[in-house]
């Protein structure tokens, strides 16, 4: 078996990664595929198709690659702030009893 093979096995015994993930691909290439690859090794697995590049998100798509990861990144940010917040308000309520 290859080493990177071996490595892999490894590293999937540990559990999958549980961090959040953004899967992005070209509806002219990967299209929603790399998401259903990245679920074998991740649990928040979110897809996003940007339309009409191939491969070469970056160069095909930018304005829009760009846009769709900030969009990604405020969407985890508010839920992020959310569930802090409902922490906060617990561990007061908790130290007021």
């Amino acid at each position: 078996m290859p080493r990177d093979a071996i490595d892999n096995h490894a590293f999937l015994a540990q559990g999958k990664l549980t961090m959040p993930v953004l899967a992005i691909g070209g509806d002219k290439s990967y299209e929603e595929s790399l998401a259903t690859e990245i679920k074998f090794v991740a649990t928040d697995v979110t897809p996003l198709l940007i339309p009409d590049p191939g491969h070469w998100l970056m160069e095909e798509q930018p304005a829009e690659t760009v846009a769709a990861i900030e969009q990604y990144i405020e969407k985890k940010q508010v839920v992020f702030h959310a569930a802090m917040e409902s922490l906060s308000a617990t561990a007061v309520d908790t130290s007021a009893q």
